[in-house]
């Protein structure tokens, strides 16, 4: 009988030591779950921010025309609004002039 006494005594102190654990942490999980949208905290006392949308495949549009956009494109000069016309060439320069590395 003691024995039975003994065991439901641990036990009741077990159980208000767990009950005062959790309420420890439902009042720890209420503040942190508290932010500027759900109560009168500033923005900036917010520590948690919300996760940027990290896109698959980089960019979200193509480079150039997007589709169902008009083309524009820039109306050429009149042959009587062209003052000069200068060609340039570009010689290959990669393969002269270059010389072997001596070991």
């Amino acid at each position: 009988m003691e024995d039975k006494d003994a065991v439901i005594k641990q036990l009741t102190e077990e159980n208000k030591k767990l009950r005062e654990h959790i309420k420890l942490l439902e009042e720890k999980i209420a503040r942190l779950q508290k932010n500027s949208g759900n109560s009168s905290k500033p923005p900036s006392s917010d520590i948690v921010k919300p996760l940027k949308v990290i896109r698959k495949h980089g960019k979200k549009r193509k480079r150039g025309g997007q589709h169902g956009h008009r083309k524009f494109s820039r109306q050429p000069f009149d042959p009587e609004q062209v003052d000069e016309v200068i060609e340039y060439e570009f010689e290959d320069t990669d393969a002269e002039g270059l010389k072997p590395l001596e070991e």
